[in-house]
């Protein structure tokens, strides 16, 4: 139940700019104690609802943070600068990593 969790998260860390560290992906993207991340790996136990919730929430934030500098770009005439190419990238990395997060909602219950 775990592995959509860790992909997130290795997704994440690879494709930001400075990575991300465990204990803030368990503290920003889970709503936990720095060390809930790292326990959920070790001991094999289930992520719970409110966690993917909490993920699934903060994913979409910025996916939609994005979108929204991005729209204001293009309204400013930046529609094909660099900054902007770049938020394009981080839209589409957070729609589809709030798509796993709420696939992972979908499939907690069954």
């Amino acid at each position: 139940m775990n592995q959509p969790l860790i992909d997130i998260f290795k997704r994440l860390s690879f494709e930001t700019e400075n990575g991300i560290k465990e204990y803030i992906f368990s503290t920003e993207y889970l709503g936990r104690n720095k060390t809930y991340f790292s326990y959920l790996k070790s001991s094999g136990k289930k992520v719970s609802a409110g966690c993917l919730l909490h993920l699934w929430t903060k994913l979409n934030g910025k996916r939609n943070a994005y979108q929204e500098a991005y729209n204001r770009a293009v309204q400013n005439g930046q529609a094909t600068s660099w900054q902007t190419l770049g938020m394009k990238e981080r839209i589409a990395l957070y729609d589809d990593l709030s798509s796993q997060a709420y696939e992972a909602i979908t499939e907690y219950h069954k």
